[in-house]
């Protein structure tokens, strides 16, 4: 667990995309949670509520984004459990004998593997910026 912690700490500070992502969502939420004076809602009113709508969209637009990229890799998971004949209903003994013949150990890495590829694709998909549509509805 601390080695994977260690990892993704890692990547986070050799991505510096995903750091600026993550410093400004949590400046947007610490500064959201900071009490406004009367003298800068006089001063900034219009400004500052513009700007605390736009934070707290772009905070809801990365939460929606993460959540469907802890959906695929789930989905996927799921996916591979079953093709690995992971399930809750397989008999017992037949369980152990997995275990004991390292069998069980390769297929929960296999699904931990699948759904770790899955969960990459799908935050490259979401962090990628939308491509235009060559359509023939367009104008």
């Amino acid at each position: 667990m601390a080695q994977r912690t260690s990892t993704s700490v890692t990547s986070l500070f050799s991505n510096p995309l995903a750091l600026g992502g993550l410093a400004a969502v949590v400046g947007l939420i610490a500064g959201s949670l900071i009490p406004t004076f009367e003298s800068e809602e006089r001063a900034f009113g219009s400004t500052a509520n513009k700007l605390r709508a736009s934070g707290r969209d772009a905070a809801q637009d990365l939460a929606d984004k993460g959540g469907r990229v802890v959906n695929q890799a789930l989905d996927t998971a799921r996916e591979s459990a079953d093709r690995e004949g992971l399930s809750p209903d397989k008999p017992i003994g037949e369980a152990v004998a997995a275990l004991k013949s390292g069998e069980l150990i390769a297929s929960v890495k296999q699904v931990a593997a699948d759904a770790l590829e899955a969960g990459k694709g799908a935050a490259h998909a979401e962090a990628a910026p939308a491509q235009p549509t060559h359509g023939t509805d367009q104008a």
